[in-house]
C-alpha cells in the first residue's frame, strides 16, 4: 500500500518539475485602428493620422469613389503619406490600417477627398441692360469650353446659361432692375470646374422710352430737346434702310444703346445737333453712311456740351466732299465735332474719316477720327481705326478755328485719329488722354499740292497732325500709335517757299503743343513721312517733325514737372522718320523743336532720314531754342541710324545734324548751363549711326552750338555721355566710334560759347 502511495507521488513530481521548465507564451499585441484625416497637397493628397502604439507600419488604401475595392497605396512606417497618380476631377476614398509583424488593426475610418485639379479662374466684366446682362471674359489657358451661371443674388441655386468655347455671352429674359449673381466656369478634361469670382449686378431699370425700331427712333429724336431729362434705351438694332432722320436740337437725358446698332443709316446730319447728356453702348454700323452737310459735324453729335459717352462706336464712314473753295471753319469727328469738356471713356472709330478738296482752297480745319474739335476734354482707353485725311490745293493755317484767334493758339489745320485740334492757349482749356490708340489702319493723311498759291503773311500758321491728336494743350499718358502719319505740303513746281503762315507741325502721337503738352509712357511705333517746301522768316525755322511730338514748345507758367508742360517722359520711338525738304525742318526721334525730355528711347529701328537744302536733324531733338534750364534732357538714349543728305551741297549754318541734339541755339549770354544729363544715375547716351554729304555741323552728340557768350556742359565728369556706333560725314568715311576718336566726333562745330564736352567710348549692352 506504501508503494502505491509513493509512486504516485513520484509521478506528480515529475510532472510538477515538467511543468515548471515550459516556455511561456508571450502576450498576443494589440492595434486600434487609427484615425485619419485627408487633404489634397498640390497633385496629391496628403493622408494623416495619429501614431498608433505597437505599429511598425501601416498600409494606406484607396479607390475612387464608384469602384468596389480599394488598392494599397503604400506601405509607410509613419504618416503624413502623400498619395498620387489620380484620375482629376474624381473623389477618392482613403483608409489605413496600423501592422506589427503579422498583426494588422481594424481599418480607420473612411475620409472622402474631391481630388480636384483647377485651371486658373476666369477675369469676368458684366455690363447690364434692360432685362440682359452682357457677360465677358478672359480666355483661360487650356480651357475646352466655359458655363455662363446665373442666379437672382437672394436664389440659391443657379442656372445654367450657356456652356460653349466663346467668351461671351448674354442672358436674356431676366426681371428689369433686379440684382443677379453672375459667375462663369472654365471645363477641360482632367481638371474640375473653375469658376470666376461672383459679380452681383443689377438689370438696368425699365426707361422711359423704348426704342425698337426705325419710326419710333425717328419720332424720339423729333421730339427731344435741350429740356429733356428722361432715360431712352434700344431694344434691338435698328434698320434704317429707306429712312431719314432730323438731328435732334438737343438733349440732356441719357441714351443706352445696350450694344444694340443703328444700321443702314444714309445722312447728312448727326443724330443730336447738340448733346449735354450720357450716351452708352450704341454703335453706328459699318452699313451707315454719311455725307457731311455741316461745318461742325460728327456721326452721332454736332457740338457737344458736357457729354459723356461711353463705349460708343462709330463704323461708319464720314465724307465732306467740296465742289467749290471752302470759305468757313471745317470740324469733323468719327463721333462728335465739337466738344466743350466732353468724357469719352471706351470709344472707338473705325470709320474713314475724310475731307476731300482736290482743286481747292479750305480754311481752318479740326478733323479727328473720333472728335473734330476740343477744348477741356477728356479721352480714356479711346481708338482710332479708321483712316483720317484731307486732301485739297491748299489751306490757310491763319484762320480762325472754333471762334479763337489764331495768334492766342486757336486756329490752324489740325489733324489727329483721335481728336483734331483744341485751344491750346488756356490752362483752363486741357485735354486729356490716357491708354488711347491710334491702330495700324488709322493712318493719318495730309496733302496739300499747292502752297504756293497761299497769300505770304507774316505771321505764324500752323498745320499739325499726330497719331493720336494734331494740336491742343493738356497731357497724355500711356498711349500708342501704330498707323503711319504722311503730310505733304508743296508748291507747285517743288520749288521752295518763304511762307512764314503754313508752319508744319507733324508727330507720331502730336504734332503740335504750342502752349505745352506732356507726354508720359507713349510709344510712336508708326513710320511717319514728309513733303515740304516752306521756310519760315528765311533760315529761322519752325516746321518740325518729331517720333513723338514735332514741336513742343516752353510755357514758363508751366516749367516744373507734372501736368501740362512740356515735358516726354519715358516715351519710346520705333517707327522711321522720313522727310523730303525744299524748305527747312527741324527733325528728332522724340521732339523736332525743343522739349524737356527724361527717359526716353529711340530704338535701332528707327531710321531717320532727312534730304533738304536746310534743316535741324537729331536722334532725340531737332533743334533746341532756348536755356537748358527750360529744355533739359536727361537720360534718354537713341540707338537710331540717322541718314541726312544736303541736296544743294551748300554747307551752311543751317544744315546740322547730331546723334542726341541737332543743333542747340539762343541760350541767354554769360550763362552756364549742364546739358544731356543724368537721372537716377543714368547717363543719356548715343549707340546708333549719323553721316551726313555735309562736311562740318555734324557729330555723335550735338551737330551745332550756336549760342551767346556763357558755357555749356553736356553729361558730367561722373556721368560720361556713353557714345558707339559710328560716324561719317563729307570727306569722312564711315567710322566705328573708339575710345580714340570718341571726343572728336562728339560736336560738329560750335560759336560763341565755352563747350565742356563728357563723352566717352562704351559698347552698347547686348540685348
Amino acid at each position: 500500500m506504501k508503494k502505491i502511495i509513493f509512486a504516485f507521488s513520484a509521478l506528480a513530481l515529475i510532472g510538477a518539475f515538467v511543468f515548471s521548465c515550459k516556455k511561456p507564451e508571450p502576450e498576443k499585441v494589440v492595434l486600434n485602428a487609427p484615425v485619419i484625416s485627408a487633404e489634397m497637397s498640390g497633385d496629391a493628397v496628403s493622408v494623416s493620422w495619429n501614431p498608433v502604439t505597437n505599429a511598425t507600419g501601416y498600409k494606406v488604401e484607396y479607390k475612387k469613389a464608384s469602384d468596389a475595392e480599394f488598392a494599397l497605396a503604400g506601405s509607410p512606417t509613419y504618416g503624413p503619406f502623400l498619395v498620387t497618380g489620380f484620375d482629376f476631377g474624381n473623389t477618392y476614398e482613403f483608409r489605413v490600417k496600423a501592422t506589427c509583424g503579422e498583426v494588422e488593426s481594424p481599418y480607420s475610418n473612411v475620409v472622402s477627398v474631391e481630388v480636384a485639379k483647377y485651371l486658373s479662374k476666369p477675369v469676368i466684366a458684366v455690363t447690364p441692360g434692360i432685362g440682359f446682362l452682357n457677360v465677358e471674359w478672359q480666355a483661360v489657358e487650356g480651357a475646352a469650353s466655359y458655363q455662363v451661371e446665373y442666379k437672382l443674388a437672394l436664389a440659391s441655386e443657379y442656372t445654367v446659361g450657356y456652356t460653349g468655347d466663346e467668351t461671351s455671352y448674354k442672358i436674356t429674359s431676366l426681371e428689369s432692375g433686379v440684382a443677379y449673381d453672375v459667375r462663369v466656369g472654365v471645363i477641360a478634361e482632367g481638371y474640375s470646374m473653375s469658376y470666376s469670382d461672383v459679380t452681383t449686378i443689377s438689370t438696368t431699370a425699365a426707361p422711359s422710352t423704348i426704342i425698337a425700331n426705325a419710326d419710333q427712333l425717328i419720332a424720339w429724336l423729333g421730339s427731344i430737346s435741350g429740356e429733356t431729362t428722361d432715360v431712352a434705351a434700344l431694344t434691338a438694332d435698328i434698320d434704317m434702310t429707306g429712312k431719314t432722320i432730323t438731328s435732334a436740337p438737343g438733349f440732356f437725358g441719357e441714351l443706352q444703346g445696350q450694344g444694340f446698332a443703328i444700321k443702314n443709316l444714309q445722312s447728312s446730319v448727326p443724330l443730336f445737333a447738340v448733346n449735354n447728356g450720357r450716351i452708352t453702348d450704341l454703335v453706328i454700323d459699318e452699313s451707315c453712311v454719311f455725307t457731311v452737310g455741316c461745318n461742325i459735324f460728327g456721326t452721332l453729335v454736332g457740338e457737344d456740351g458736357h457729354g459723356t459717352y461711353e463705349n460708343v462706336k462709330n463704323k461708319a464712314n464720314v465724307t465732306y466732299t467740296a465742289s467749290a473753295d471752302v470759305n468757313s471753319e471745317l470740324i469733323i469727328g468719327g463721333l462728335v465735332g465739337k466738344s466743350d469738356g466732353g468724357s469719352f471713356k471706351n470709344c472707338s472709330n473705325s470709320g474713314a474719316v475724310k475731307i476731300e478738296a482736290p482743286g481747292h482752297k479750305h480754311q481752318a480745319v479740326g478733323l479727328g477720327g473720333l472728335v473734330g474739335f476740343a477744348e477741356s476734354a477728356v479721352f480714356e482707353g479711346c481708338i482710332n481705326r479708321g483712316p483720317v485725311s484731307l486732301t485739297a490745293d491748299y489751306g490757310d493755317p491763319r484762320t480762325s478755328l472754333s471762334g479763337y484767334n489764331p495768334n492766342n493758339g486757336g486756329g490752324g489745320i489740325n489733324v489727329g485719329g483721335i481728336l483734331g485740334g483744341g485751344y491750346d492757349y488756356g490752362s483752363a482749356y486741357f485735354c486729356t488722354f490716357k491708354e488711347c490708340e491710334n491702330e495700324a489702319a488709322g493712318a493719318i493723311t495730309v496733302s496739300h499740292t499747292k502752297i504756293d498759291a497761299l497769300a505770304s503773311v507774316d505771321n505764324s500758321g500752323y498745320m499739325a497732325a499726330g497719331g493720336i491728336l494734331g494740336r491742343a494743350r493738356g497731357n497724355m499718358k500711356n498711349c500708342k500709335n501704330f498707323a503711319p502719319v504722311n503730310v505733304t505740303a508743296t508748291t507747285s513746281d517743288r520749288a521752295s517757299i518763304k511762307l512764314r503762315n503754313f508752319c508744319i507741325e507733324v508727330g507720331g502721337m502730336a504734332g503740335l503743343g504750342l502752349w505745352a503738352i506732356s507726354f508720359e509712357s507713349c510709344s510712336n511705333n508708326g513710320n511717319i513721312d514728309v513733303v515740304y517746301d516752306g521756310k519760315y522768316n528765311g533760315n529761322r525755322n519752325r516746321s518740325s517733325v518729331g517720333g513723338i511730338c514735332g514741336w513742343q514748345d516752353y510755357d514758363a507758367a508751366d516749367a516744373s514737372e507734372g501736368e501740362a508742360d512740356i515735358f516726354g517722359y519715358y516715351c519710346k520711338q520705333r517707327g522711321n522718320i522720313t522727310v523730303n525738304s525744299n524748305g527747312v525742318v527741324a527733325v528728332g526721334g522724340i521732339f523736332g523743336f525743343s522739349g524737356k525730355q527724361i527717359g526716353n528711347t529711340v530704338y535701332d529701328s528707327c531710321t531717320i532720314t532727312y534730304s533738304g537744302t536746310q534743316g535741324y536733324v537729331g536722334g532725340l531733338v531737332g533743334v533746341v531754342q532756348d536755356n537748358p534750364e527750360s529744355y533739359s534732357i536727361k537720360s534718354s538714349s537713341c540707338a537710331a541710324t540717322i541718314i541726312a543728305e544736303d541736296i544743294d551741297g551748300v554747307d551752311d549754318k543751317y544744315f546740322t545734324v547730331g546723334g542726341l541734339i541737332g543743333g542747340w541755339c539762343r541760350t541767354s549770354a554769360n550763362q552756364s548751363w549742364s546739358c544731356l544729363t543724368a537721372r537716377d544715375g543714368k547717363p543719356c547716351s548715343f549707340s546708333g549711326s549719323v553721316s551726313s554729304t555735309t562736311i562740318s555741323r555734324v557729330g555723335t552728340v550735338v551737330g551745332y552750338i550756336a549760342t551767346p557768350s556763357g558755357t555749356l556742359r553736356f553729361g558730367d565728369a561722373d556721368n560720361k555721355i556713353p557714345v558707339s556706333g559710328t560716324f561719317a560725314k563729307k570727306d569722312v568715311p564711315a567710322v566705328a566710334i573708339s575710345s580714340e576718336n570718341v571726343e572728336t566726333y562728339a560736336i560738329g562745330a560750335d560759336e560763341g560759347v565755352e563747350v565742356a564736352m563728357n563723352v566717352e567710348y562704351a559698347a552698347p549692352a547686348a540685348e
